[in-house]
């Protein structure tokens, strides 16, 4: 499969901002690359089971509608933490891909 050409994004979500601020962003994002290919990589401050964190918050109930009714995948694999502080870590972090990435990606992980 050809991916010379795609679209790919790394966004960073603060989480001091509400979150439905920023649907609007990853929305005009996938406008513009409708039909491309696309790549998401994002820090995205919510915790999510679906990216392999122990739970889901509030964020990342909200991140997981809006990727599945977009058909974005989560190709997080395994659960290695992503984030990690004095206060614990996490799996804040994941990559995404649209359907039209999706057969290019073969050996996603996640690098020490």
């Amino acid at each position: 499969m050809d991916i010379k050409i795609f679209h790919a994004a790394s966004i960073y979500l603060d989480y001091k901002e509400p979150i439905e601020n920023d649907i609007k962003p990853l929305k005009n994002i996938l406008q513009f690359t409708k039909g491309a290919k696309l790549i998401i990589v994002m820090d995205s401050s919510s915790r999510s089971t679906t990216w392999h964190d122990v739970l889901t918050n509030y964020r990342g109930k909200l991140l997981e509608e809006f990727f599945a009714s977009n058909q974005l995948n989560i190709i997080n694999e395994d659960s290695t933490s992503t984030f990690q502080s004095s206060r614990g870590s996490s799996n804040i972090d994941f990559t995404s891909v649209n359907n039209h990435m999706l057969a290019a990606i073969k050996a996603w992980e996640i690098s020490e």
